[in-house]
This record gives C-alpha cells, structure tokens and sequence, in this order.
C-alpha cells in the first residue's frame, strides 16, 4: 500500500511537475505582458470562479471513491455531470436576466468580458472533477499525470497567445478556462472503458444515491465555500481596501506557492484519499498509521516551502522583472502560512473517510473566520496592507495547527473501527435501502 501510495504521488507529481516546470520557464514572459492590475482582475476573477466551481456538482465527486461496488461509484459520476450541467444552465439564464436588468456600464472594463466566461469555466471544472475522483477511484494516476500536463501547457499558450486581447488581462482569464478544461477527453475514454457496462442509471436511482451520499455533499459543498471563501478573501479585500495594484502583487506571490502546493498537495491529497479508502476497505487499523507518515513527509515539503518564500526578495524581481519587486516582501510574509497550510490540507479528505461531516466544516469555518478577523481589523483600524498582509497569515497558520489535530483524532477514531464508512452501525438506513439491499443480494 506504501508503494502505491509513493507510485500514485510520483505519477501524478510528475505530470504536475513537468507542467510548472512549463509555468514558471513562461513566467518571466507573461509577466512582462501582463503587469500587477492585471493580476488583481484575475485574483478576483479566479476568486469568483473557484466559488461557483463548487456548487455545480454539490460536491457528490468526492463520495466516488467511497462506495465497495463500482455501480453505485458509477451512479454518482452519472448525478455530478448531470447537477453540473444544470447548474451551468441556471447560471447562464441567471447572467441573462441581470444583464437584461442592469444598465451597461454598471460593470468596470476589466470585469465585463469575465462575466460570460464563468459559465463556462463552471463547466470545465465541475467535468473535471467529477471525472477526476473516478480516474482517482480506479488509480488511474497516469492519466490523471497526463491530464496535468496538458493544462498547464493549454494555459501558458492561451496566456501568451492573448496577451493583446482587450481589456487587460482577459487573456489570463481566458487561460484559466482553457487550462481547466484540457484532459476531459482523456478522462472520458478512460470512464467509458473501466465503468461497469449497461445503461445510464434511471432518475430514480439518481435520487437514491443523492440521498445516501446526501451528507457528504451538504458538509462538504459548505465546508469547500468555506475554504473558497477564505483563499478569496484577500484578492476581493486588498482589491477594494488597497487597488488591484496590491491585489495583483499578492496573487502573485501566492502563485509563487501554488507551484509546489499543486505539485505536491495536490498529487498527496488526491493519491491520500484513494489509498485510504482502500485501506479502509481492507483493514481500517492501518488508516492512523498511514495518515501520520503521510503528514511527516508533508513537513519536509513544508520545510522547503519557507525557505523558497524567506529567499524570494533575491531573486524574484529578476525573474519576473523590476516592476514585481514588491511581492518579493509580500512572500516572505505568506511563507510561514504556505508551510503550515501544505502539511495539512492535502489530508482533508479524512474527515470523509471518517464519515464526520460535520467536522469537515467546521474545519472550513476556522480558516476562514479568521482570515476575516485576520483581514478585517487591522484594515478597520487603518494599517497598511503589509500589517494586513502579516495579521491574515499568523491568523491562518494558526488555523491549520488546530485542524491538525482535528483530522488526527479522526484517524485514531477510525482505527479503533468506529464512526467510518466501514463502521456498521454508520451505514444509512431507509430511503437508502434498496442499494444496500441490491449490494447484499451481489456479494451472495
């Protein structure tokens, strides 16, 4: 289980580490074509997107690797495509009729082109995922390597190929879909060769497995709001309280520890919740010990994480050039908050394997109440944005070391066999009957 788990991070780490190396070689070229406002237009743009990105499949994706028959796996891939869909459409006629009803120039130059891409980057992301967690379902690691690859090459063409497009910064906006949505079709072909055969399942089986899976999709669509919600916040704060210019300069040394966080967090979060799940499956005494070696190698990422952010100010305005010279400060301060953040958070899904909801958003509440308080008092009390900057990522760090503990209480409750997915007594009852019941009447 241990070489999976380091084969399924090294597949899809690579992809992903091959795809940023593409990034950060474009970087000092795109950010020569695109200066600090336009970058604040996409914090908010990307802000509003990974917001949306969440409702459109009421996270249901992430119940797809739970299930023992690959039926009922399949029946939520079927329900997370099918709420997606529809949710575009309601969001489409829901822009029409604002349009309709607001006067033209209601909406600044930089925003009105990115009002009718969100539909559509809505899309692209809600696929994704949902396809995602059944490539994860299936350790379908390659692809997913591949799939990783391709985006960060769709994105960096697009950004280039756009960069003279009006208004400013449309063309990163634009990259954004385009990158999101490349590997669906990969994606598709491989759900189609290793989903169960037969029909899409009938409505009425839709609505079972919604209810069944209802509370991880209730928990877990606010817990990601809440988490969406607070990475956002100070891309919509700096942007009102201090310009776009500020804004810009801290998505920019944000990115700065996108980078290995995708690369890494990414890859451990997605490979961690596969593993698990079968290690629940198989023997549920293991999952505490498999979640702590998971941690203990994360701090070593996190190690490295800070002193990349620590040596920023010495060689990030050569690379990005002279006018990026103040988000070398920007990242020295957000460093210790991006160490912390990555030895935690790609271990999030414990609380789902755990079966605990409930503490899955509440650990999305805590980040975010207290970025706000974080954000909020020292811009009320009229501190610069660098005083902002340092209160929001003591505020964060502090969060993540609570939550730690949080998700390791889960780990020792499901190896003492209580309270998970492989719990009898957690298993749902009523309306949810009839699978079971199909479930039973298979393994006879």
């Amino acid at each position: 289980m241990q070489n999976n788990t380091i084969r399924g991070v090294a597949l899809i780490g690579s992809g992903t580490a091959i795809g940023q190396v593409i990034t950060v070689a474009a970087t000092p070229i795109v950010s020569r074509l695109y200066g600090p406002h336009a970058y604040g237009a996409l914090g908010i743009f990307s802000g509003i997107l990974l917001i949306g990105s969440i409702l459109v499949s009421f996270r249901y994706e992430v119940a797809i690797p739970l299930p023992e028959e690959d039926e009922e796996a399949k029946d939520l891939v079927v329900l997370g495509i099918a709420l997606t869909i529809m949710f575009m459409g309601l969001a489409c006629i829901g822009l029409l009729a604002w349009r309709l009803l607001t006067k033209p120039d209601s909406i600044a130059p930089p925003f009105r082109p990115m009002v009718w891409t969100i539909p559509l980057g809505m899309l692209g992301v809600g696929l994704y995922q949902t396809l995602g967690y059944w490539a994860i379902r299936k350790r379908l690691y390659r692809e997913i390597s591949v799939t990783k690859l391709s985006q960060s090459t769709a994105a960096v063409g697009t950004q280039i190929a756009l960069c003279r497009v009006p208004p400013d910064g449309l063309g990163l906006m634009l990259a954004a879909i385009v990158g999101q949505a490349f590997g669906l079709r990969l994606f598709l072909r491989a759900f189609r060769k290793t989903s169960p055969p037969g029909p899409l399942p009938s409505f009425a089986r839709l609505v079972s497995v919604g209810r069944k899976y209802w509370s991880i999709s209730a928990f877990g669509t606010a817990t990601a709001l809440a988490n969406a919600v607070g990475d956002s916040l100070p891309s919509f704060i700096f942007a009102k309280a201090f310009g776009l210019e500020v804004a810009g300069l801290y998505l920019m040394a944000s990115r700065l520890f996108a980078l290995p966080s995708q690369m890494v967090g990414g890859a451990v979060s997605q490979v961690f919740m596969g593993e698990a799940s079968q290690r629940l499956r198989v023997s549920h005494q293991t999952v505490p010990r498999y979640f702590q070696t998971v941690h203990n190698k994360l701090r070593w990422v996190g190690a490295a994480i800070l002193v990349l952010g620590l040596l920023s100010p010495f060689y990030l305005s050569l690379i990005l050039g002279a006018k990026w010279h103040a988000a070398g400060a920007v990242a020295v301060i957000l460093a210790p908050m991006a160490a912390v953040d990555i030895t935690v958070r790609p271990l999030y899904n414990i609380t789902v394997i755990g079966n605990r909801p409930s503490l899955q958003l509440y650990t999305g509440l805590l980040p975010m109440g207290l970025s706000i308080i974080g954000l909020g008092v020292p811009i009320l009390m009229g501190f610069p944005s660098q005083t902002a900057l340092i209160s929001y990522s003591f505020c964060r760090c502090l969060s993540y070391v609570i939550i730690y503990y949080v998700y390791r209480g889960v780990a020792r409750k499901i190896g003492r066999g209580s309270g998970s997915w492989a719990d009898p007594s957690q298993t749902p009852v009523g309306t949810h009957g009839r699978i079971q019941d199909d479930q039973a009447a298979k393994r006879r």
